[in-house]
């Protein structure tokens, strides 16, 4: 053991030179990194800030007439999922009490959709009848298969029930590096007015970077030809 330890010292004393230039490559690489990763990550942040400020959100019409909704999503590294999802309007406290952990996010998509049109109903007169009274009114009963109306009119006051519903396809599709996100609304009457994405990708540790490597071998490759 102890003639392990001598020949060790032995070898680090005849090539320190050689290490501590390595050791000082390799430091000033990653101080360049950590510098650059926290450009990265304001970058990244002030892309989301700008998706939810801006409108982003592409229209395309189908052979069939049917109109599709795409945007691009904002690709942010895993430290920065909070910082991130709260950017994008996602309040932290709300996922919690949605049983929703942030930590397990990898994609977040908020959209809001408006539907505008027109139509009409004939009236249904008829009586109600009570202990007391007997009240006059006129029913409707309408629907355009997404949006359901029914109430009735008494006095000239309107009282109904509504209930809306439409399907909403999201699919996403990766391009190169981007991530690029469309929805297919199946009321033809309803459109997305405002979305905005984020996708959270894995961040690859410094020590897993092609470049490290590259310095390594690099400097075994030296060390071993000068020997």
């Amino acid at each position: 053991m102890n003639t392990l330890i001598k020949r060790l010292l032995v070898w680090g004393k005849d090539n320190w030179i050689f290490f501590m230039t390595l050791s000082a490559l390799v430091f000033l690489l990653f101080l360049g990194k950590c510098n650059n990763d926290k450009i990265a990550d304001k970058l990244q942040l002030s892309q989301v800030e700008l998706s939810t400020l801006k409108d982003t959100v592409k229209v395309f019409k189908d052979k069939n007439k049917n109109l599709t909704f795409s945007l691009s999503s904002v690709v942010v590294e895993s430290d920065n999922r909070r910082k991130a999802l709260e950017a994008a309007g996602f309040e932290i406290k709300d996922l919690k009490a949605r049983d929703i952990k942030w930590r397990d996010i990898t994609d977040a998509l908020k959209l809001q959709i408006s539907a505008e049109s027109h139509g009409s109903t004939p009236l249904k007169d008829t009586v109600y009848v009570s202990n007391t009274d007997t009240i006059k009114a006129a029913e409707f009963d309408w629907n355009n298969k997404f949006l359901f109306l029914k109430g009735n009119i008494i006095d000239k006051n309107m009282q109904f029930a509504y209930k809306y519903k439409t399907g909403i396809d999201i699919v996403t599709t990766k391009k190169g590096k981007s991530y690029v996100v469309s929805a297919y609304l199946s009321d033809p009457n309803a459109v997305v007015i405002t979305a905005n994405s984020i996708t959270i990708e894995n961040k690859i540790r410094w020590y897993e970077k092609p470049w490290v490597w590259m310095v390594v071998g690099a400097g075994a490759g030296f060390y071993l030809g000068t020997r």
